[in-house]
């Protein structure tokens, strides 16, 4: 007799999510583990496993649920890409409860190999919408097209990253055509640092 695996159930993946979600909105990164969420759930710690292999993966999969996705611009213009993503972006890292959570997050990554290298993916998948519109300007002549991108992505990341580590109060007042126009002149001048 051949064994059938059961068909993984989307409802108890959904009950899984946002009782995760809950968990690390209510009780914090410290008490985010598989049995927390099975008794909170009341999914089976095997279906979770089912679901995701590890701890690790089901809080990365939670956050990515949490943060809005991306998005990938095309109006034209590279200046009109990038504040379209900054108005997208910004409000969701303003949300204290988020910024709390993916501050563990990045601290946990520096001890844990797997939580760091999962925490990598999710990163690089968030840059894809940037390297798009960063090509796209490179390919209409706005950006030089031997701009790296990780200096691109250091130049337009980091007054946002700055203020969200250091000063999370000022980012709704930040103003982001301004903090927009001097990335772009700075590697327009081919800043390289």
């Amino acid at each position: 007799m051949d064994f059938v695996a059961r068909p993984m159930s989307l409802k108890a993946r959904e009950r899984i999510l946002t009782t995760s979600e809950t968990l690390l909105i209510d009780a914090g990164l410290g008490s985010f583990t598989v049995d927390e969420v099975a008794t909170l759930s009341g999914v089976a710690k095997s279906t979770i496993y089912r679901h995701f292999t590890s701890a690790n993966e089901l809080l990365i999969a939670t956050l990515d649920q949490m943060i809005e996705p991306f998005p990938t611009p095309d109006t034209g213009t590279l200046r009109d890409d990038l504040i379209a993503i900054a108005h997208t972006v910004l409000p969701s890292f303003g949300d204290p409860n988020l910024r709390r959570l993916l501050i563990g997050v990045i601290h946990a990554a520096t001890t844990d190999d797997d939580l760091h290298r999962i925490h990598r993916a999710m990163i690089d998948e968030r840059k894809c919408p940037l390297r798009a519109v960063l090509d796209a300007a490179m390919a209409r002549g706005e950006l030089p097209s031997s701009l790296p991108f990780e200096v691109a992505f250091d130049h337009l990341e980091g007054p946002f990253a700055t203020r969200w580590l250091h000063h999370p109060e000022t980012l709704s007042g930040l103003d982001i055509e301004d903090t927009i126009d001097r990335a772009i002149a700075a590697l327009r001048a081919g800043t390289t640092a």
